[in-house]
């Protein structure tokens, strides 16, 4: 394509690269595909996305837009559902299971997308019965030693705020004053 624009020839240049942009989408795609098939589902979000932006830049058919677009709707759809299962698995575990699902969910998104979908969870699943299991999960994401630590933290506090509204001062004092603790111990051991 260069050569062709050093030339002055630049419908061809521009046909050659259209052409090449199109290549390289074709080329994304299948490697989403193949991602998706192993289940590497932030892989395949990520080339998905590359395929759409090529195809945007190549102004092509609304037709081949529009499945790109569907194709990376669904593999960020299939990234957030496990990324949600993921972290629904925090509550009330164990500190093997911890380092085992902060792995996971850190390769499936970044640590803002992450905490986003830990917040949404923890707004629709924490209530007074389950505040408990709830906490459990934090203090073990707070002990952990995941080389993940930063975002372990910030799940733990994110978890002990949502807990701490359903666990009021008034209502259940005691539980109260114990998260407000755990709280504060994430929050200093978040600041070294």
């Amino acid at each position: 394509a260069r050569h062709l624009l050093a030339r002055g020839e630049g419908e061809a240049a521009k046909t050659a690269m259209a052409a090449a942009a199109d290549n390289d989408a074709a080329h994304w795609s299948r490697k989403a595909s193949k991602h998706a098939e192993r289940e590497e589902l932030a892989e395949a979000a990520s080339a998905f996305e590359r395929a759409l932006e090529l195809l945007r830049m190549d102004d092509a058919p609304r037709g081949d837009l529009r499945s790109a677009e569907k194709s990376a709707r669904e593999a960020r759809s299939r990234v957030g559902s496990r990324l949600t299962e993921r972290l629904r698995g925090l509550r009330g575990c164990s500190a093997e299971t911890v380092d085992s699902i902060v792995g996971e969910v850190a390769r499936l998104g970044d640590e803002a997308t992450v905490l986003q979908a830990w917040r949404g969870l923890l707004r629709r699943e924490v209530k007074a019965r389950s505040a408990a299991a709830w906490v459990n999960g934090c203090i073990e994401l707070q002990e952990s030693r995941h080389i993940e630590r930063a975002l372990c933290l910030e799940l733990a506090v994110a978890g002990y705020e949502a807990v701490l509204e359903v666990y009021t001062r008034e209502a259940y004092p005691e539980q109260w004053a114990a998260t407000q603790m755990n709280l504060a111990t994430a929050y200093r051991n978040r600041i070294r």
